[in-house]
């Protein structure tokens, strides 16, 4: 992380996490930063504590996790800033801080766009973008199992949702869904620019179940959603859920109504010469609408692992695409797609990789590319959707802890 907002121009006065490999040479993930001359407040949960940070007298501090970060300490004198930027419409940094799956607030600056990976070191003044997101409550349309682990679940009745707006790719929406016993799923009374606070602040036990995916299509005649869900057995509660649903369920949704939102990662930068993405069953639904959005001419390398030979799915795309189907064997979901991308041979010319899939797996795949393969860290965009052996339950437990430790 701190590499990375080096590399937009944003010192860092502190790193929180290792800085060294077990032999004691460098991390390559620190890039360019020279961590001698920052401040190392600690390697491990329960190192970290309010009274370093605050010693540092940073503008902000970004907790992320790969998984559902749930806290940014920010200091009293820049709380307004934040506070002036609409909830539930991107994240400040959104690039910079790469998937957070929270649609936190996003700050545009004046004549500069709503790209998210555009900085300039000239500071100016912050401005509030129009809202792209809105709350909608439709209700299960219908299922269809498309493999063994991936399942289709349609949403509509809801006219509203004929205003969203999707941007394709690897377009995120939030999925709120009713806790067991429950009709609905509860939320804040007001859904107003703090409905993030007011969610937060409800009873875990009671408010909905908030859950991060893929607009797989959207579509007004009539205004309907697709949401792929790759099923784990009963692990979590959206797979239980996903199991389990019927014609007529309620659901709530955050989803996009303009098609430039914050909710999309997949973004090759000018001078790409090639695309290289990698993926498992989770992320199958993004790699899809990423192929199908390709133009032609554009040369891809995927490789995506899934638990079933009848999990492999057609995938449409204009583009030179060299699709690489793993099925894995057994329990491991980390070492399969690392082992296929670190034994391939790419082609000549300037990459860019789109990574998604299990935490541990994306990072070693990261740093494959970065320390072995000479891959620029602005050209990739990295993405833990989730963790092997824990639910998004227990990250949030996790992070709540972890904060309260401290």
């Amino acid at each position: 992380m701190a590499a990375l907002l080096h590399d937009y121009g944003i010192q860092c006065a502190g790193v929180f996490g290792p800085t060294t490999l077990k032999d004691g040479s460098p991390d390559p993930m620190a890039g360019d930063v020279d961590v001698s001359k920052v401040t190392v407040i600690g390697n491990t949960w329960g190192e970290f504590t309010i009274e370093k940070y605050a010693a540092l007298s940073p503008q902000l501090l970004i907790s992320h996790m790969f998984e559902p970060p749930t806290f940014w300490y920010v200091p009293d004198q820049r709380q307004a800033d934040l506070d002036r930027a609409p909830r539930g419409q991107g994240r400040p940094g959104d690039r910079l801080a790469q998937r957070t799956h929270l649609l936190l607030p996003q700050v545009r600056r004046p004549d500069r766009g709503t790209d998210p990976g555009h900085h300039d070191r000239d500071e100016g003044e912050l401005t509030v973008p129009a809202p792209t997101y809105e709350f909608f409550h439709p209700r299960v349309i219908r299922s269809q199992h498309l493999s063994p682990h991936l399942l289709r679940i349609v949403l509509g009745g809801d006219p509203g949702l004929a205003r969203v707006v999707t941007g394709g790719r690897d377009q995120r929406f939030k999925l709120f869904l009713p806790q067991a016993g429950q009709d609905v799923p509860v939320l804040p009374d007001v859904l107003d620019d703090d409905w993030y606070a007011r969610w937060r602040a409800l009873d875990p036990c009671v408010r909905g179940i908030m859950r991060t995916y893929t607009v797989r299509d959207a579509r007004t005649g009539p205004a309907e959603i697709d949401i792929d869900f790759a099923l784990h057995g009963d692990l979590g509660p959206a797979s239980r859920w996903a199991r389990r649903a019927a014609p007529g369920d309620p659901v709530s949704l955050l989803a996009p109504v303009t098609e430039d939102n914050g909710g999309v990662d997949f973004r090759p930068p000018d001078g790409t010469d090639w695309i290289l993405l990698t993926a498992d069953e989770t992320a199958l639904p993004a790699v899809a609408n990423i192929l199908a959005w390709l133009p032609p001419d554009t040369r891809v390398r995927a490789f995506i692992e899934v638990g079933h030979p009848d999990d492999r799915q057609p995938l449409v795309s204009a583009a030179d695409t060299e699709v690489t189907w793993l099925v894995r064997g057994g329990t491991d979901r980390t070492s399969a797609l690392l082992t296929a991308v670190t034994t391939a041979a790419f082609p000549v010319g300037t990459p860019y990789a789109w990574v998604a899939g299990e935490s541990a797996g994306v990072r070693g795949l990261r740093r494959h590319l970065v320390s072995e393969r000479g891959f620029a860290r602005s050209r990739i965009t990295f993405t833990g959707y989730w963790r092997q052996g824990r639910t998004e339950d227990d990250l949030m437990a996790e992070a709540v802890a972890a904060a309260a430790a401290s």
